[in-house]
Parts: structure tokens; C-alpha cells; sequence
């Protein structure tokens, strides 16, 4: 047993002895450290075949070398030093500009020949260096060769950087821009490049210096330039990303200077019509200054004058931004048809503008020319001001108002308040009666076909213009007796309900109701009307600032705020729902005829044409108006001055909850909101 012990610590022994025992490849003495010095990475590689004529020369050891004992041909021709390169198999070598450089802790040296070195030429390189001792202490020395061509190229400056093509140009909107920049080679130590703009008052860098390092160095680095707004008109301006000159110990980078990358900064300022008026101080035709509209997305001016209004001869007055522009401000022109005026500016993109003078179009009349009082009785109409003043009040119907087509347009009826022509009869008396919404257009398309009183754009009615012909007078079918073949049941509007898409605005002529009770899929009928009305949506409100809200399109002035409302926002004071008779009374008189309301004395509460006329039914929201001009307004029933015929103890509301269906109660039974007009 003693003698198993024994060997087994021989064997142990010997394996230690062994393990600390290690032959070089020159069969050289025993090497005293674990850890020999070895070239872990030459460049030019081995076998490099397009090695650049100026390219320089560097080595990484893995582990640090004194850098005393790092030498190179400085002179001469001779073969001398740990670094040799050679195109003769040694006999004579080329000679460096510098002994060699340390880096990355003294791991990596670099040298750079002192001339370019020769086109299509094989080159040897040789690493001589010192590994590690022997028994004694002595050092030894371990040779690596390799070997490489050149080609036909000599780098230029910064061609030891790769810079991308910039991505677009920045403009003066803050739009930005970007290059990526990479090396093209490893560097033996850090290469630092700097970064900034030529002109900041165009465009500026979101980095200044770009840091790239022995393990970065092949990782694009992005410089992203965001243009800048000078606020002044200079057109597209020329700047560049300034890339500076290169440092690092490595000679190879150091100094170089990449080109500077071409930029563009874009204008953002536009010619622009800032201002534009038709003054009455300048018009002796107007008795105030119209209401204008300017819309600069489409470049288009409205102009809203009284109704008969003479505009053959109307003198604008309006600013520009710069540049000049055509026809020249407080220049009489004829405005009958929309005019076209030109801002340019040399250097600039000329902005074209349409002016269009317009008369206001106001809701048509509602057709009822009887008064009710709140038992549904009939009675003489008051006058204005009167404290149950209503619908029946105020008469605005032409006569005739429809008047049915002849000839070649027969069989339709022009509405000469609104300027619509309207299919005469109905799908109801064809082959096919009732669609669904989807299939409705289809009916229309069939008259185009036909091409029904000469016309081949007739379309399925929106909400507000079917709602418009509505007669609230006289027995069921409530229309003028002028359309023939009225249904009382539904008829389909073109207009979703936003609230819910899959049901549509329908009005049903037996009673005038307008409401969306009814799915997409449903069958009801049709008729067809053309052109377009205008009064789709109302985008032209202005806020007078005075707790009234001007339509341009109708003519109309609203009060801004809800019964029992206040302030800028009408957020003080309660809104206050009344019976339909104090809703009169308060328009009529408490805020009508004593002019409390912005000094005007005509105040009244409004029909249910116009009261829906400001209904926002492309809102996908209650409540179903613009609550920037109308705010806090509640999701509730608004009172109509209109009487309900078929039951007169009922008057007509519209219900800004239900994305402005109009419905009927009953005038002293319920209470609803009031919003007065004049």
C-alpha cells in the first residue's frame, strides 16, 4: 500500500514539471512564463492583394511590449529593426518615417513608410520580437513573416473614413437630415473625427465628434442635421456637415480630413396674402366691412356681402408677407366670378390665390306661415319682439318657392331659395322602390344614365338638404305638393352616422322627422338631387368677440353661449332648460328687444332649418357641434321656434346628443336648452 502511495505522488510530480515545461518552435531553451508573447493581427493581412500605396504598417501583440525594444529602419536601406518590410526577400528594405508608434497600451505599434510604396508590387513584411527567456533569463527572439501586394491605388485624405450619401435635404420646418460614417480599416488606437455645421443659422449637428475605437471602429456612427428657420426670406440655402481633421496616435488616421458632405436647407416661408378686406370706407356700395375668410392650406379667399350687393366694381385692400402681387391691392375689380391674384417673388415658388366675393346663404324658410300657442291652438302671428314671436313670425320663403321644370327639364323641380335641383318624382313609383344605403347611389346613377332633365350629375342628398325640403304646413306627405309620388316613410340622406357607421340620416315625410334609427342594410326610398348645396359642413364661424358667433356661409349670428350661460369659454353661470314658450319669451324679449345681447334689439329663437344648419354631423363626438365656437355646450334638446302641424301641442328640437337628430315634444311638458340667433 505504501509503495501505490508513493508512485502515485511520482506520477503527480511529474505532471507538474511537465505542465511547466515549454519548447519554443526554434527548439529553443525552456521559456520561464506561462504566457508568451504572440502577433495576434498584422495589417496589410497576410496575402493582401490591393494594399493602398500609402497605406501604413502596424502589428498587435497580445499582451504589452517594452517599447524600447520596438525599433525600425529609420534610414538608409538596410534591414534593421523588429518591423521590416521588403520586396527583395530582405536583401535591402524600405525605410520609415518614424520608429515605431505605440498604442492600445502598448500592444499595438504602427510605422509609415517613408515614400508611397510601388504600384502592382509584392512586398514581405517581418516582426522580429522578443517572446519571453530562457532558463538563464536570457531573452528570446521569435520571427513572424507575411506577405502582401499593392495595387493601384493611393488613399487620399480621409479615405480612411467611409461617409454615406446624406439621406435628404433639412429645411427651415426643423426637417432633418443624416449621414453615417464608418472606418474603413481597424485603427490601432482611438480615432476621434470632429463634427459641426458650416452655418447653424441653417442647419445644426446633434453631435460634435464622432469617437471610434479598436472595437467600434467598423459600427457606422449617424450625424443627424436638423435645418434651422432664419425667419427671413433667402430661399434654399447651401451649407455643409463639416468633417474635421482626424486625431489619434495612429498615424494611419491621424490628420486625415474626409470631405465636408453638401447640404441643402429648404425655405419654409411662403408668399402669402396676410390680410384681405373689402372696407366700406373704400366700397360705397357696402354699409360695413364684409366678412372675409382666408384659408391658406388651399390658398382660396371668401369674401361674405350682403344679399344684392353690387360687385362689378369692389376696391380690395389687403397685406402681403413680401414679394409683389397681381392684380394690385385697392384695385378695383369685378368679382362676379372668383379672381385669381399672384404673390411672387424672385427665387420663390408663386403663390396663387382665389378670391371669391359671395352673398350668404341662409337656411331655406321652414314653409310654416301659421302661429301656435302652447295648447296647440291656432293664432295670429306676433310681431317680432312679441313675447311668443315664433316661426310663423318670420317669412323668408320666395314665391314661388319650387318651381317645377319643362321641356328638356322635365321632371325636376328647382328650389329657388337654395338654388337645388331636385329629382321631381321618387324611386317610389319604379320597378324597383326602396334600396338599401349601400345600393342607394345606384338609383341616382340611373337617372345619370337617363340623363333626367338634361343633367348627368344627380347624387343621394346629405342630411341637411333632404331635411331642408321638408314642409311644416298642411297634411302628411309634409313636402310641396310640386314633388310628385311622395312617400311618407323613409328617404335615405347620403350621411352616415359617425356615432355609429353601420346606420345612416334618414327623414321621414310623414312627419318631418330626421333621424338615424334605422341600419344601412334597410330598404327605403330615394330621390335624387344635384348640384352641391355648400352647406355640408359649416367651417367659416367666426367669434366676434362679444359672446356672439358669426356663419359666413348663412348670414347668421349666433348667441355663443347656452340660456343662463356666461364668460369667454361660457363656463360661468348654469345652462337653463325651459318650456318652449320661455324659450321664445327669452329670445323675443329678454335679451331681443332690450339688446343685452352685443347691442343688437332682433334676437329670436331659430326655425329648425337653422338651428340645424349648425349642426356638426361629421363628429364622431357629442356634443354634435364646433365647441371651439360654441362652447360647453350641452349634449341635450335645443328648442326650434317651429311648431310640430301634425301635433301643435309639440314644437320641433334638435338633440345634440344623438349627432343632431330633429324630434318633437311636447311644448309644456318638457324643458329644453335655448340658443338664440338674429
Amino acid at each position: 500500500m505504501k509503495k501505490q502511495l508513493f508512485r502515485l505522488l511520482i506520477s503527480i510530480a511529474l505532471i507538474i514539471v511537465i505542465g511547466c515545461v515549454s519548447d519554443d518552435d526554434d527548439n529553443d531553451s525552456v521559456v520561464s512564463s506561462r504566457t508568451t508573447t504572440d502577433v495576434v493581427e498584422i495589417f496589410p493581412p497576410d496575402a493582401t492583394t490591393d494594399a493602398s500605396l500609402n497605406t501604413s504598417i502596424y502589428v498587435t501583440f497580445n499582451k504589452a511590449v517594452e517599447p524600447t525594444s520596438m525599433t525600425a529602419n529609420i534610414s538608409g536601406i538596410n534591414c534593421y529593426g523588429e518591423i521590416q518590410v521588403s520586396k527583395d526577400v530582405f536583401s535591402t528594405c524600405l525605410n520609415f518615417v518614424n520608429s515605431p508608434t505605440a498604442s492600445n497600451e502598448n500592444t499595438t505599434y504602427t510605422v509609415k513608410p517613408s515614400s508611397n510604396l510601388e504600384k502592382f508590387t509584392d512586398y514581405k513584411l517581418k516582426i522580429r520580437y522578443k517572446y519571453g527567456q530562457d532558463s538563464q533569463g536570457n531573452p528570446l527572439t521569435r520571427e513572424k513573416t507575411s506577405s502582401f501586394s499593392t495595387g493601384d491605388v493611393t488613399l487620399s485624405a480621409g479615405s480612411g473614413f467611409t461617409v454615406s450619401a446624406i439621406s435628404g435635404n433639412t429645411s427651415e420646418d426643423g426637417a432633418q437630415a443624416s449621414i453615417n460614417v464608418v472606418l474603413r480599416f481597424q485603427p490601432t488606437t482611438t480615432v476621434t473625427l470632429p463634427v459641426n455645421s458650416s452655418d447653424i443659422t441653417e442647419g445644426t449637428v446633434t453631435i460634435t465628434e464622432l469617437i471610434f475605437d479598436t472595437f467600434s471602429w467598423n459600427t457606422s456612427q449617424t450625424v443627424t442635421v436638423t435645418g434651422a428657420d432664419d425667419s427671413e426670406f433667402d430661399g434654399n440655402q447651401n451649407y455643409s456637415i463639416v468633417l474635421g481633421v482626424a486625431s489619434s496616435s495612429d498615424p494611419a488616421f491621424d490628420g486625415q480630413d474626409p470631405s465636408d458632405v453638401a447640404m441643402i436647407n429648404l425655405e419654409n416661408e411662403v408668399l402669402q396674402i396676410t390680410s384681405f378686406q373689402f372696407l366700406a370706407a373704400n366700397n360705397t356700395v357696402l354699409t360695413s366691412d364684409a366678412l372675409v375668410y382666408i384659408n391658406q392650406t388651399n390658398k382660396t379667399i371668401t369674401a361674405y356681402v350682403p344679399i344684392g350687393t353690387d360687385v362689378t366694381a369692389l376696391i380690395p385692400t389687403f397685406t402681403i408677407n413680401t414679394g409683389s402681387v397681381t392684380p394690385l391691392s385697392e384695385s378695383a375689380q369685378n368679382f362676379t366670378n372668383p379672381i385669381n391674384y399672384s404673390v411672387s417673388l424672385s427665387g420663390f415658388v408663386t403663390q396663387e390665390y382665389t378670391i371669391a366675393v359671395n352673398e350668404p346663404v341662409p337656411p331655406p324658410d321652414t314653409q310654416q306661415t301659421l302661429c301656435y300657442d302652447e295648447l296647440g291652438g291656432t293664432i295670429t302671428c306676433p310681431s317680432a319682439n312679441n313675447v311668443i314671436a315664433q316661426d310663423g313670425s318670420y317669412q323668408t320663403d320666395p314665391s314661388p318657392r319650387f318651381t317645377a321644370g319643362s321641356g328638356v327639364t322635365a321632371g325636376t323641380v328647382t328650389d329657388n331659395q337654395t338654388g337645388l335641383v331636385w329629382e321631381q318624382g321618387s324611386s317610389a313609383d319604379t320597378v324597383t322602390p326602396t334600396y338599401t344605403w349601400d345600393d342607394a347611389p345606384n338609383y341616382c346613377a340611373s337617372l345619370n344614365s337617363a340623363v333626367l332633365g338634361g343633367y348627368t350629375d344627380w347624387r343621394l342628398p346629405n342630411k341637411t338638404e333632404l331635411s331642408w325640403i321638408v314642409k311644416n304646413e298642411g297634411t302628411s306627405p309634409y313636402i310641396n305638393p310640386v314633388f310628385i309620388g311622395t312617400r311618407g316613410s323613409h328617404h335615405w340622406t347620403s350621411t352616415s352616422y359617425t356615432l355609429n357607421p353601420s346606420m345612416a340620416w334618414h327623414v321621414a315625410f310623414q312627419a318631418g322627422i330626421v333621424d338615424i334609427y334605422l341600419f344601412k342594410t334597410s330598404s327605403n326610398y330615394i330621390r335624387c338631387v344635384r348640384p352641391y348645396l355648400g352647406h355640408a359642413q359649416n367651417t367659416t364661424f367666426v367669434d366676434n368677440g362679444d359672446q356672439t358667433i358669426s356663419d359666413l356661409k348663412t348670414g347668421l349670428m349666433w348667441q355663443k353661449c347656452t340660456q343662463g350661460q356666461s364668460g369667454a369659454d361660457c363656463s360661468e353661470g348654469n345652462a337653463t332648460s325651459t318650456t318652449w314658450t320661455d324659450a321664445l319669451s327669452y329670445c323675443e324679449t329678454q335679451i331681443g328687444s332690450t339688446g343685452t345681447l352685443a347691442g343688437y334689439s332682433d334676437w329670436r329663437l331659430p326655425n329648425r332649418n337653422e338651428l340645424e344648419s349648425i349642426v356638426d354631423y361629421t363628429k364622431d363626438t357629442t356634443p354634435a357641434i364646433d365647441t371651439a365656437m360654441f362652447p360647453n355646450t350641452r349634449s341635450y334638446g335645443y328648442w326650434t321656434s317651429t311648431t310640430n302641424v301634425p301635433t301643435p301641442t309639440t314644437a320641433w328640437f334638435v338633440h345634440f346628443s344623438l349627432g343632431g337628430s330633429l324630434d318633437r315634444y311636447g311644448k309644456t311638458t318638457v324643458s329644453y336648452y335655448a340658443r338664440c340667433v338674429r
